[in-house]
């Protein structure tokens, strides 16, 4: 019989300090289980950051490339409109020296000069 005391005894014991172990463990256990949310939701969080973070610059590279698209286009139109305005000089340059008068032998243009860089009168034959 004290065999079975002795052994009723230490499985009494055994589950007693297991039982008890929880109830004076409960707020460590609770605050274990809080910190582990909170590390959850900061990987969560952070997760998230990093998604828009590499979204953010995937989008700063296509405006970069944009901005680079338009910038070439407007030196591309500068150049053209530099060469206009080129060929519109050119045009009312032999526009100035163009004779007006048609059939005469001797062309000349309109505008003849004298010697002090006055403007002469065109005499055409």
């Amino acid at each position: 019989m004290e065999w079975i005391n002795l052994i009723v005894g230490s499985i009494c014991s055994l589950v007693g300090a297991f039982t008890g172990g929880g109830i004076l463990f409960f707020k460590y256990n609770k605050q274990l289980k809080q910190q582990e949310v909170i590390r959850n939701q900061a990987d969560e969080w952070k997760r998230l950051y990093e998604e828009a973070d590499e979204e953010r610059k995937s989008k700063d590279a296509v405006i970069a490339k944009k901005d680079e698209k338009i910038d070439e286009l407007y030196k591309e139109r500068n150049t053209e409109s530099r060469g206009r305005m080129n060929a519109e000089m050119e045009v009312q340059r032999l526009r100035w020296y163009h004779c007006t008068v048609s059939g005469c032998t001797k062309r000349r243009p309109p505008h003849v000069f004298d010697t002090q860089g006055n403007e002469l009168e065109a005499q055409n034959e």
